[in-house]
């Protein structure tokens, strides 16, 4: 095979890799959107507001308690990051670990109820 059909063979494969790597984070963002969904539901906030730059209290604890569960799920604090940030709230790494430690003592205290 000719240096020029190799290349293409790769460049091929490299797009094929990215586009499956794509369809695995959308799919992720669906199971995060049910998630944001079953937390608004619960703690009565919509979404817009889960989304906005409040620090009201009831607010911040329904972030808390999706960060909680998204790693419950299995999700790291970098995927949460970035689909927040697609959502168009900016947080840091910092915040959402601080926020799944609140989120796990909330929702224990919800489950010791």
């Amino acid at each position: 095979m000719g240096k020029t059909k190799e290349l293409a063979h790769q460049l091929l494969y490299d797009y094929n890799t990215l586009q499956y790597k794509i369809q695995q984070d959308m799919l992720n963002y669906t199971k995060l959107d049910e998630r944001v969904s079953e937390v608004c539901d619960m703690c009565r906030v919509t979404e817009n507001e889960m989304f906005s730059k409040t620090r009201e209290t009831h607010i911040a604890k329904s972030r808390f308690i999706f960060y909680a569960l998204c790693k419950e799920d299995g999700c790291k604090p970098v995927d949460i990051l970035r689909y927040m940030k697609t959502r168009g709230y900016n947080v840091t790494h910092g915040t959402i670990v601080y926020g799944q430690k609140k989120g796990e003592q909330i929702v224990k205290t919800i489950n010791n109820k």
